[in-house]
């Protein structure tokens, strides 16, 4: 078993530990969502039959047949994932709570980033 490298979890104003934890038994089999494998974008981007776009006759279709051998290669290693909300929000959020949703998210990770105390303190607070 192997630990998956993560960043810290539990983030107080005197220590940045994890508390979250998952083992896997390859670290191969773990799939990054939003994370591109620089070798293999690179290769796919190497192979590509760029001299396709010089064939052309037309500018127009140049960019064209550029646009499409870019967009296949942005599809096939990060496609755009549908995502499909099950559940609206309780009506008792209104958007005055959302914004202060919003504003303790925002001094949270600027707490955790600087990891100041008084910035940790104005978060507690929130």
């Amino acid at each position: 078993m192997t630990i998956v490298p993560l960043d810290d979890t539990h983030h107080t104003a005197e220590s940045h530990t994890h508390l979250d934890i998952i083992a896997v038994s390859d670290l191969n089999d773990i799939v990054h969502k939003g994370c591109l494998n620089d070798d293999v974008f690179l290769e796919d981007v190497l192979q590509a039959p760029w001299h396709s776009v010089e064939t052309q006759s037309t500018v127009n279709e140049m960019v064209d047949t550029l646009n499409s051998l870019i967009l296949s290669l942005f599809n096939k290693h990060a496609p755009v994932e549908k995502r499909v909300n099950k559940r609206r929000p309780g009506p008792w959020i209104t958007q005055d709570i959302l914004n202060l949703m919003a504003q303790r998210d925002t001094v949270y990770r600027k707490a955790r980033r600087i990891g100041d105390a008084v910035t940790m303190d104005q978060y507690r607070r929130l």
